[in-house]
């Protein structure tokens, strides 16, 4: 009997030693300070607050990095460790820019954050995948608050969503082509951010092995590049939303006029970079973008000259990089619009302006030489306007030449080459659908005349955004559901469709090499295996005969 007691004690003993363990455990990942969570990571504890309907937790404004003030125009250092329990509860900062709601000149340097929203059901025991998503906006533009990416409706996928602040403009985009300014400081705020999440989100009840970078527009150049410049990426998936444009337009060379122009504008004639620089570095960082601004200068990803003891972010341009090997183990999903340019030439009056719209868009792309430029340009008029003139007669055909030249051929030739480099699985999916909440039609008034979705207009059935938080119908909460299901289900499978279900009945296909399959989101859902296969079929051609003209940047 004696042994028998002396065995049970043991035995209890071992069972509530082994739940305090647990709870340890379980308290090092949250704990609560009155009402407001707290979270236990390597670097400090960070005070998150509750949501306003109690399901999830934001840890909102986390410092990654900051900017060396000493040259704000060149990389960004990690965060050392927080000094007490840090209170991350403002996601008001933003990075300076002029704004583009309000078009307000706003911002400050210091603003590398992360805003963090976390299921209340995340734990060590139940970790729950992570969305990163990188927000879009030119380079030049870009709020990651609730304002514009409110977490409500992803929150009731049981995903971890994260949304990354960086530089923008001058700060974020300047190459000079030296060690101290070589370029991408922005994209390499974003490397820091992924860097700090792999290394923490534990603590939030994160899985660190199931990661998805997500970018959107810019952004989603910007993902790509993350996962094509190295061997092994900080993520496990990605997820590029109208993200993908011709290539000239979005990567160029080093411009070591910049500096000199924005500082004359400011009041300092020089031609030495190192002297505007010196005086640039201690303007106002809110004057310096508006200077840039008024000069209108454009901000791109470049090609970056190599130098010892200088992390890179891209030295070739992406349509030389031919092997990319993370690729073959990492699940891609693509999206894009339908109507991708609707938002920029609904507005425009055909009749009056923009006559050589086609002549000017080809010359952005194509150096085809004065001999060859005319019979290309009479060619592509044809194929869309027929023997029409320019005019708001033919607007829808004019947008379908836009987009189809900056965002639907490009698509293609990217997944082709995602494709001939063996991608693990790539699913891919058009949204079409018009409803109250499509983002960028409300923000830029498209009237409803034009049918179909403009650039980026599944975002405001992803994120519950205050521009149009009150706008929503029941096809609206369909496709709310649509969307959100379809994202949550590849953040957590790697599959947007595992099996099909009420809301996705159709099955939905991977890309192979001989079918482009796509998923047509919208009400009245549909599949096919190439989205505009004659108009597609004719950039083939185009491309077949004359790709070689296309404007690249140079290699260093």
């Amino acid at each position: 009997m004696t042994c028998m007691r002396k065995y049970f004690y043991l035995l209890l003993a071992a069972v509530v030693l082994s739940g305090t363990l647990i709870g340890l455990v379980i308290n090092s990942v949250i704990k609560w300070n009155s009402g407001n969570p707290v979270v236990r990571t390597k670097l400090g504890n960070i005070r998150g607050l509750k949501a306003g309907n109690g399901d999830y937790s934001m840890y909102l404004g986390v410092p990654y990095a900051t900017v060396d003030m000493k040259n704000p125009f060149g990389r960004s250092i990690p965060f050392p460790k927080f000094e007490g329990v840090f209170d991350a509860n403002d996601d008001s900062v933003m990075c300076p820019q002029i704004e583009d709601y309000n078009h307000t000149l706003t911002g400050s340097l210091d603003c590398l954050y992360l805003n963090i929203y976390v299921p209340n059901v995340a734990s060590v025991q139940n970790p729950l995948p992570v969305l990163i998503y990188i927000p879009g906006g030119r380079n030049e533009v870009g709020f990651p608050g609730r304002h514009i990416f409110g977490p409500t409706f992803l929150m009731k996928q049981d995903i971890i969503l994260i949304i990354i602040s960086f530089r923008l403009g001058p700060y974020g985009f300047m190459c000079l082509n030296t060690p101290e300014i070589p370029g991408n400081q922005g994209p390499k705020d974003q490397l820091l951010a992924l860097k700090w999440i792999s290394e923490n989100i534990d603590a939030f009840g994160g899985d660190p092995q199931r990661i998805t970078l997500a970018g959107a527009s810019v952004g989603g150049l910007h993902a790509t590049l993350h996962f094509m410049r190295t061997k092994y990426p900080l993520f496990q998936q990605i997820i590029l939303q109208s993200g993908t444009r011709a290539y000239p337009l979005i990567m160029t060379n080093s411009n070591v006029t910049v500096p000199h122009r924005i500082a004359e504008e400011l009041g300092l004639k020089t031609d030495n970079t190192s002297e505007a620089i010196k005086f640039l570095t201690i303007q106002d960082p809110l004057a310096v973008i508006k200077a840039s601004s008024k000069l209108n200068i454009r901000y791109k990803v470049c090609i970056e000259k190599e130098f010892d003891n200088v992390e890179n972010f891209i030295t070739r341009h992406m349509a030389h990089i031919t092997d990319i090997p993370s690729i073959r183990k990492m699940p891609m999903l693509i999206a894009h619009s339908n109507n991708e340019l609707l938002h920029h030439y609904a507005s425009i009056d055909f009749d009056k302006a923009n006559k050589n719209i086609i002549k000017n868009i080809l010359d952005a792309l194509f150096d085809f030489g004065e001999e060859r430029f005319e019979r290309i340009e009479d060619q592509v008029k044809h194929f869309y306007i027929g023997d029409e003139e320019v005019s708001n007669k033919v607007k829808q055909k004019i947008i379908d030449f836009a987009s189809d030249t900056v965002h639907n051929y490009p698509v293609k030739i990217n997944i082709e080459k995602f494709i001939k480099n063996n991608v693990k699985k790539l699913y891919y999916y058009v949204f079409s659908y018009f409803g109250e909440r499509n983002f960028i039609r409300q923000i830029y008034g498209v009237n409803d005349s034009f049918q179909g979705a403009a650039h980026l207009d599944d975002q405001g059935y992803l994120f519950d955004t205050v521009p149009i938080k009150d706008k929503h119908s029941p096809n609206d909460q369909l496709m709310i559901d649509r969307v959100t299901t379809t994202w949550a289900n590849f953040v957590k499978y790697g599959d947007p469709q595992p099996t099909t279900s009420e809301l996705l009945p159709l099955e939905w296909k991977p890309v192979t090499k001989d079918s482009l399959f796509y998923y047509n989101l919208s009400l009245n859902l549909s599949t096919g295996i190439q989205p505009f296969p004659k108009r597609m079929a004719f950039w083939d051609l185009i491309y077949k005969l004359y790709g070689k003209y296309e404007r690249l940047p140079t290699t260093h």
